[in-house]
This record gives C-alpha cells, structure tokens and sequence, in this order.
C-alpha cells in the first residue's frame, strides 16, 4: 500500500507492463468513451517492456479540442529511424483521428 500525505492507496507502488495492460483493458471494458493512455504507462506497453511506472495517466481523446491537441502532440515527437515505432504512431493517430 501507498501512502502519501495522509492517503493511501491499495495501488502498488510500482506497475509492470503485465499489470498495466490488465488495467487498461479493464479500463476498456468499463469506462464509456474514447481514452489515450500517456506517460511511463505508454513507455512500458510500447517502447521498454521492463519499463515499470508509479501510475496511469489518462486523457479523454473525443471533444472539443482533444483530436487537436493529440495529433499536435503528436507532431512535436522527433522523427525516428525505426519502422516499429512509426508504425505505432501512424496507428495512434488513426485511433485518435478516427481515421
């Protein structure tokens, strides 16, 4: 358990990737609505598999202005050599865009 300023949480301090995908998919069953997950979370599903991360941070992606921010974000990531990481982007735009 975690404590911090007089709260505690029964989340582990530490999430590994399996544990995240278990929440994101519980996450994808219960919660209505379109989410992006951002942050170490993302790192540890997509980019560093050993990568673990304290915890989840979620943005709703359908809205006023969501689409926008997202591909802007997007747009600011460094151009990268590798074909496996372009592809993930690609398909995270067409998530986001719908497209």
């Amino acid at each position: 358990m975690r404590r911090t300023r007089g709260y505690s949480s029964p989340v582990p301090a530490s999430l590994d990737r399996d544990r995240i995908q278990g929440i994101v998919h519980e996450i994808g069953e219960q919660l209505a609505g379109d989410w992006l997950l951002i942050g170490g979370g993302l790192v540890a599903l997509w980019l560093e598999p050993d990568r673990t991360t304290e915890d989840l941070d979620l943005v709703g992606i359908r809205g006023a202005g969501h689409t926008t921010r997202v591909c802007a974000a997007l747009d600011q990531l460094p151009e990268t050599g590798d074909a496996a990481l372009r592809a993930r982007r690609a398909r995270l735009r067409a998530l986001v865009t719908g497209g």
